[in-house]
């Protein structure tokens, strides 16, 4: 069988995905390129771990996984689906509701997972750009929305700006359309701002999170979608058995049960935020309102090409995004690692005067 046979066989919809691109990585630098928590699990987390059992299948329900991520949240434990990580949850919600000729809509600049699913399911994927300061325009977005529209995604905060929608905005958002409004809450611990409180409100409203950012397990791998609909059971339909490990299980599990380690995470991630939007500010850059653990950044005229590699020189990795269409600026985001990073980091700024 030649090449061209094989290709032949491939999914047409496969072969056209968009690979999802990550962000580099560099033995021996500082981590700011991936919007994880550099301060790590907790103690009591990597205990759990320690004594998983690997040897034996994990309860196939994850009662008491997704018993205490409901009571975390303020929700019913059978409206939780776990995931492994919040972009199998968004895999989930495209096998289950995307046709082909079905239509996704989001904003520009977003993340870009997004995307895939809708192409990988045979959707349309439709985008309203948000407005030059990367804000969001509810009434324009509520605009764009049509017939056709079964999904929307809307991060919040977005990734890759750090910008927010309004609460009011959501709700309107749901109010206005009968299609399914998925809001990603994955960095929801840093802004403060939930509407998982809503779902039993409102039954086209389904929030994703995860555990990968402000609890620090980016590495396990662990997610989960809130959704107050009768037919959330559905979603497991299409959840292969025992999707997440023991010990993802074991993590997840611990880290509920030690909050306040993670709050303590969020509290010098916020602090520190704010130090180091302010230093780049001082060197003339132009940074956006973050609700997230990163800063979106216009270094122009510096190229981001430039800034990447003069904070390479200073052992630091920051992501870059470079220039995007219908924007003005060169960008890069820049996550806030542990306060030690954030005082390299503002050193580092100096070497680019």
């Amino acid at each position: 069988m030649t090449t061209t046979m094989i290709k032949d066989k491939i999914n047409p919809r496969v072969r056209n995905l968009p690979a999802y691109v990550a962000g580099v990585q560099r033995e021996g630098t500082i981590r700011l390129m991936s919007n994880e928590n550099n301060y790590g699990a907790s103690q009591r987390v990597m205990r759990a771990v320690e004594k998983a059992n690997i040897n034996l299948y994990t309860d196939p329900t994850y009662f008491e996984l997704c018993k205490k991520i409901a009571d975390y949240c303020g929700v019913k434990p059978e409206n939780i689906i776990p995931a492994n990580g919040s972009d199998e949850a968004m895999d989930f919600i495209g096998k289950v509701f995307l046709c082909e000729g079905d239509e996704v809509l989001s904003v520009s600049p977003t993340f870009s997972m997004y995307r895939i699913v809708a192409m990988m399911y045979g959707a349309k994927y439709n985008e309203v750009p948000l407005e030059a300061d990367f804000s969001f325009d509810a009434e324009r977005f509520i605009g764009s929305i049509n017939e056709n529209t079964k999904l929307v995604f809307l991060a919040n905060p977005n990734n890759p700006t750090g910008t927010q929608i309004d609460r009011k905005d959501i709700k309107n958002i749901l109010k206005s359309t009968d299609a399914l409004v998925v809001i990603d809450e994955a960095y929801a611990e840093f802004s403060g701002e939930s509407v998982a409180d809503l779902a039993g409100e409102y039954k086209n409203l389904i929030v994703t999170r995860t555990f990968s950012k402000a609890f620090g397990l980016a590495g396990a791998r662990l997610g989960y979608i809130i959704w107050g609909s009768a037919q959330t059971q559905i979603i497991n339909l299409v959840r292969q058995p025992w999707n997440i490990s023991s010990f993802t299980n074991a993590a997840g599990i611990s880290a509920l049960g030690d909050v306040r380690y993670m709050q303590g995470c969020v509290g010098k991630i916020r602090s520190d935020r704010k130090r180091m939007a302010d230093a780049l500010k001082k060197s003339g850059f132009g940074v956006f309102p973050s609700g997230a653990n990163f800063l979106f950044v216009d270094v122009s005229p510096m190229s981001s090409d430039s800034f990447f590699d003069k904070m390479l020189e200073n052992k630091i990795v920051v992501r870059k995004f470079g220039k995007i269409a219908g924007f003005g600026g060169d960008y890069v985001r820049i996550t806030v690692g542990t306060t030690e990073e954030t005082d390299k980091f503002i050193s580092a700024l100096g070497s680019l005067r």
